[in-house]
């Protein structure tokens, strides 16, 4: 779990997450809303109750303010579909082209 996501209490792969996105320079574009489904799947922790954020969407802190995120309706999995949009002109967006191994 990371911390920066609904809440939700942080364990180690959340701190290592946050390390790599300080390392990186970037940030979470994830608003708040939960990203799986509450009482499907595996996730029925009476702690989380389904609204936890396993699924982030991270970005390079020079695109923050140009991503319009989101979750979608339910379409039968026990995680959300996440939309998210780079708004703005291509032209004034400077992309990073880095390469993560995971």
């Amino acid at each position: 779990r990371v911390a920066i996501t609904a809440g939700q209490p942080e364990n180690d792969m959340g701190t290592g997450v946050i390390k790599f996105m300080k390392d990186k320079d970037m940030v979470c574009c994830n608003n708040g809303s939960h990203t799986i489904v509450p009482g499907k799947g595996r996730r029925r922790s009476a702690t989380t109750q389904g609204n936890s954020s396993p699924d982030i969407t991270m970005v390079s802190k020079t695109l923050k303010d140009s991503i319009k995120w989101q979750t979608a309706e339910d379409i039968g999995s026990d995680h959300l579909p996440i939309i998210f949009e780079i708004t703005g002109d291509e032209n004034e967006v400077e992309l990073d082209r880095t390469l993560f191994e995971v």
